[in-house]
């Protein structure tokens, strides 16, 4: 269902995904600033295309995108915008390229703002590329904590179980069990209320490195322990089964059997 509430929060959700592409892996607030600069030349990109008509089509694209995955009951993190950064970054070079006309329009330099941002875009991913680790894979299906949760989700849930994990295709194979991924939405309680729709009897954190939906699920537990038990755990993941929904979320507490 639609709702107000569902599309603010997908909105926040959504904008916090996009930001995410300008993480240089040093300063958040560098990643922050880059961001606010590329939604204003993505806004003047728009505003561009919009103004040729014959070159409309990819800003109507990524509106008419935009739009359909807002309304979506339940956000999808960063893949569903894969479709979209193509056109927002093209959007980001045509607005740039738009502001440098009108400056070299009134005498100023042509093309400096166009350059300082993929300097600054070229910087920024390359102090990300530099954090990432280089050395020998450190996770995998054939990893000792991985068997160790195919082994337990197959011989402690019930197959009519559904599970809810950042890496689902793997346990869904491997632990032959329904697993869903989490939505990240900014208020925990859709989180909940999505919890309650699916039926899922269980979250599984980790690995803490593995991605954003991992990370927002080690938080959500943390946040809400007196409401899920632990039932497993590694070095690499931990196992909770879900007691029962907060009262503060759902109106009234809900043991989910």
């Amino acid at each position: 269902m639609i709702t107000a509430s569902t599309v603010a929060a997908n909105i926040v959700s959504y904008l916090q995904w996009l930001s995410e592409l300008w993480d240089n892996g040093y300063l958040d607030l560098a990643r922050k600033a880059l961001f606010l600069v590329t939604l204003v030349l993505a806004t003047f990109g728009c505003v561009s295309l919009w103004r040729q008509r014959t070159a409309i089509s990819p800003a109507v694209a990524l509106l008419f995108y935009m739009a359909v995955i807002i309304v979506w009951p339940n956000a999808q993190g960063t893949r569903f915008l894969l479709p979209a950064i193509p056109i927002y970054m093209a959007c980001c070079v045509v607005g740039a390229s738009s502001i440098d006309r009108a400056i070299a329009h009134r005498g100023g330099t042509p093309g400096i703002v166009l350059g300082v941002f993929l300097a600054v875009a070229g910087v920024s991913y390359i102090s990300r590329y530099s954090t990432l680790p280089f050395g020998p894979l450190q996770e995998g299906i054939a990893k000792r904590e991985s068997v160790e949760l195919f082994d337990f989700v197959k011989a402690s849930t019930h197959p009519a179980d559904v599970i809810v994990f950042s890496r689902p295709r793997a346990l869904a194979l491997f632990g032959e069990r329904t697993v869903t991924p989490p939505s990240r939405p900014a208020d925990p309680c859709a989180l909940w209320q999505y919890v309650r729709r699916v039926r899922a009897t269980y979250l599984v954190t980790g690995p803490d490195s593995a991605n954003e939906n991992a990370k927002y699920l080690a938080r959500f537990v943390r946040d809400f322990a007196p409401n899920l038990r632990e039932v497993m755990r590694n070095a690499d993941v931990a196992v909770y089964h879900v007691e029962s929904a907060p009262v503060n979320c759902v109106g009234q507490p809900s043991a989910i059997q």
